[in-house]
C-alpha cells in the first residue's frame, strides 16, 4: 500500500466537523476502570489465573491492560504483585494457545501494557515477558488472518494493531503485515474514520 493511500485517508478524517472537545479527562477514565476493577474483585482476578489459556484469553486477557493503566498512575499498587501473576499467566497463554480467536485481541494489549510498565516491571520477568509477546508471524498466531479465510472480520483490525505495536517496541518488523490487510481494513471505514461491521465481517 502507497504512502499517498495512508496520507489520503488521514486528510479525509481530519476533515471531519462533528468532532468536538470533551470535558472527559484522563482521571474520568481511569475512574471508570478503577471502578471495572473493583466490580471484578480480586477474587475473580485470582480465580481467572486458574482457567486454561484458551478460556483465560477468552474472558480474562483484558483484566492485565486496566489492572497495567492503574498502576502506571499511581492507583491501587496493593494489586501489583496480582498484575505480576496476571502477567505471566497472559504471556503464556498467549504463546500456548492454538487456533484460539482471541490470539488477534490479545497482542495489542499485552503490548501495551508492556509499553506502560516496561520501567516498572519485575527485571526478571521483563525478559521472559518480551520473548513471548515477540514470539510468533502473524501468519502463524492469528486465526483471522486473510490466509486463514477467504474474508478477514474486525478482529483484523485488532490483529493489524497487535502488530504494529509490537513494531513499535521494535520486536518486529509489522510493514508487510500491516500493509497485507490495511487495504481490506481502510475499505471498511467511515467518514469517521471508524469500522463498520455492517455485515458482521
Amino acid at each position: 500500500m502507497k504512502n499517498s493511500d495512508y496520507e489520503n485517508f488521514l486528510a479525509k478524517a481530519a476533515e471531519c466537523k462533528s468532532f468536538f472537545p470533551t470535558n472527559v479527562t484522563k482521571n474520568d477514565y481511569l475512574d471508570i476502570i478503577e471502578l471495572v476493577v473493583d466490580a471484578y474483585g480480586v477474587e475473580q482476578l485470582e480465580y481467572q489465573l486458574t482457567l486454561p489459556n484458551e478460556q483465560y484469553l477468552f474472558t480474562a486477557f483484558r483484566s492485565v491492560c486496566m489492572v497495567a493503566y492503574l498502576l502506571y498512575a499511581n492507583r491501587r499498587t496493593e494489586l501489583y504483585p496480582l498484575w505480576v501473576k496476571m502477567m505471566d499467566k497472559s504471556c503464556v497463554a498467549f504463546t500456548e494457545s492454538k487456533n484460539c480467536n482471541y490470539i488477534d485481541m490479545t497482542l495489542k494489549d499485552l503490548c501495551l501494557t508492556l509499553l506502560l510498565m516496561r520501567q516498572k516491571a519485575p527485571p526478571e520477568k521483563e525478559h521472559e515477558w518480551w520473548n513471548r509477546i515477540a514470539s510468533g508471524s502473524p501468519e502463524s498466531k492469528f486465526v483471522f488472518h486473510k490466509d486463514h479465510f477467504e474474508n478477514m472480520n474486525n478482529l483484523t483490525v485488532y490483529g493489524a494493531v497487535g502488530e504494529f505495536m509490537r513494531g513499535v517496541l521494535g520486536m518486529t518488523d509489522p510493514i508487510e503485515h500491516v500493509d497485507n490487510v490495511l487495504p481490506w481494513v481502510l475499505s471498511r471505514m467511515d467518514e469517521n474514520g471508524m469500522f463498520e461491521d455492517f455485515d458482521h465481517a
